[in-house]
C-alpha cells in the first residue's frame, strides 16, 4: 500500500493527510493463464472505500503489478482497517494467500512510519560495536507544521544512565542538513516502552514538500532501539561512527514517532505514543 511512489505510514496526523493509492503485485504459480485478474482494496472503520484495478491477464509463471483506479483520502480521526486481495476469472486452487491486511490510524498530531509492533532492535552498525551511531526513518510532509517532540521505543537492554540522542535532518535540495539535536538520559522507566523527547528550542518547522530523517542514536552505548515491520530499502537511514549516512538492507521501520505540535511555552509532561505511504521528493 503506498501513496504514489511513496513511503509507508501507519500513524498520520490530520495535518499530513494525503490521497492513498493502493497497489499490489501477484504471481501465478498455476497451470493456466489467470484471465481478468483484478486487485481490490476495501477500507472499513473510521471511513469506508472500495476500489479495483483494471483487469489484466497474468501469464503462467508470470507476475504483474497494478493499482486501483481511484485514490482514498481518510479524513476522520480514528482507525482504518484495510484489506487488499486478488481475484480472477480463472479457477484457482489456493486462495489463502490472496489477501493482505493492514491497519492505519489518523491521529491528532502523531506521525509515524512504524506499525508499533516490535520485531527487532538496533544498537550498532556492523563492525562498530561500542561506537556512536544512529538509525531513523525518512519522512515526507504535505502541509506546514512543527515537530515539537519525538517518541522512540527502547528495548530491555538499553543502557540506563547514558544518553539517547534524537536528531532531525532536513533535505535542502542537495544534502541533508542537521536541524535539531537533543539528548535524553535513559532511566529504568524508559525500558520496553516509548520515551518522548521534547525538542524545546530545537523544534523544527516544516512546509509542504519537505523531506526529513528523524534518528535515534547514542554515543557508543547500547540503546536497543525498536524496529517494526519490513519496509523499503533506502528509507531507513542512519549515521555511523564516522558520521556518514548509511542504510539497512531489508530494513524494518524504526519505532520512532513525531509529535506534530509545539511544546514551547507549555509544561512538558511525560508521555507515551501508540503498506501506506507518501511521496519522496
Amino acid at each position: 500500500l503506498s501513496y504514489t511512489g511513496g513511503l509507508d505510514y501507519y500513524l498520520i496526523p490530520t495535518t499530513q493527510i494525503d490521497p492513498i493509492t493502493f497497489s499490489g503485485e501477484c504471481e501465478s504459480f498455476g497451470g493456466v493463464i489467470q484471465t481478468g485478474s483484478v486487485f481490490t482494496a476495501a477500507v472499513t472503520g473510521a471511513g469506508t472505500f472500495t476500489g479495483t484495478s483494471t483487469p489484466v491477464d497474468v501469464a503462467i509463471g508470470g507476475t504483474d503489478s497494478v493499482g486501483v483506479t481511484t485514490t482514498f483520502t481518510p479524513s476522520a480521526v480514528g482507525t482504518y482497517d484495510i484489506v487488499t486481495y486478488w481475484g480472477s476469472d480463472a479457477a484457482e486452487d489456493v486462495t489463502s494467500n490472496d489477501s493482505a491486511y493492514v491497519t492505519i490510524e489518523v491521529t491528532d498530531d502523531v506521525y509515524s512510519r512504524s506499525n508499533g509492533i516490535l520485531s527487532s532492535t538496533f544498537s550498532f552498525w556492523g563492525g562498530e560495536a561500542d561506537q556512536q551511531g544512529a538509525i531513523g526513518n525518512a519522512m515526507d510532509f504535505f502541509a506546514p507544521g512543527v515537530i515539537g517532540a519525538a517518541s522512540v521505543y527502547l528495548g530491555a537492554d538499553a543502557s540506563v544512565g547514558d544518553e539517547l540522542v534524537i536528531t532531525i535532518w532536513k533535505w535542502d535540495g542537495s544534502a541533508y542538513v542537521l536541524e535539531a539535536e537533543v539528548e535524553h538520559t535513559v532511566t529504568g522507566a524508559d525500558l520496553e516502552s516509548y520515551t518522548t523527547v521534547y525538542l524545546g528550542a530545537d523544534e523544527v518547522d516544516v512546509v509542504a514538500g519537505d523531506n526529513i530523517i528523524v534518528m535515534a542514536g547514542h554515543y557508543g552505548f547500547n540503546m536497543d532501539i525498536g524496529m517494526s515491520q519490513a519496509t523499503e530499502q533506502g528509507t531507513v537511514i542512519g549515521t555511523n561512527a564516522a558520521g556518514g549516512f548509511v542504510n539497512l538492507i531489508d530494513p524494518g521501520a524504526v519505532m520512532i514517532d513525531l509529535i506534530m505540535k509545539s511544546f514551547v511555552g507549555t509544561e512538558e509532561l511525560t508521555a507515551t505514543s501508540f503498506e501506506v505511504g507518501q511521496n519522496m521528493p
